[in-house]
């Protein structure tokens, strides 16, 4: 026969079909490795988040002491205040909260005792809460 074309024959021992299930089997295993990485990282930046917030409630504690201190050496009869940061005087995004009061005073020695709590973020779903307090000894500058 002249001009016939010879049709290729199928393989007909399995190995085409083997290969495709190995190649999906890898291509379903790097899948899930890739969405348990993927958790994984969303659940890293979740901590790292949460320490930021606390490292940032920690200062605004401190800071909050010493905002204390600097108004009593001013006004004796200071009494504390809650000192509320909207989220563009702060390194954050969030915005804070916190309570500075006066929470003993010895008239006769002239000591004082402060105690601040930081809010931050100030809602409650997402707050991070850190108390300190600080015992003045003697007045302050001003004091008597």
């Amino acid at each position: 026969m002249i001009g016939s074309t010879s049709i290729p024959k199928r393989r007909t021992d399995g190995r085409g079909g083997a290969a495709l299930m190995v190649a999906i089997v890898a291509v379903a295993i790097v899948t899930l490795l890739m969405v348990a990485i993927g958790r994984s990282l969303v659940a890293q930046k979740r901590q790292l988040r949460r320490a930021e917030q606390a490292e940032q409630a920690r200062l605004l504690a401190e800071s909050a002491l010493r905002r204390a201190v600097a108004r009593l050496a001013v006004v004796p009869q200071y009494d504390g205040e809650i000192w509320q940061l909207v989220s563009d005087e702060l390194v954050g995004r969030d915005a804070a909260e916190v309570a500075i009061r006066m929470v003993g005073r010895d008239a006769a020695s002239g000591a004082a005792a402060i105690e601040v709590t930081a809010d931050y973020p100030p809602d409650a779903e997402r707050r991070i809460r850190v108390a300190r307090e600080l015992t003045l000894p003697r007045p302050l500058f001003g004091a008597e």
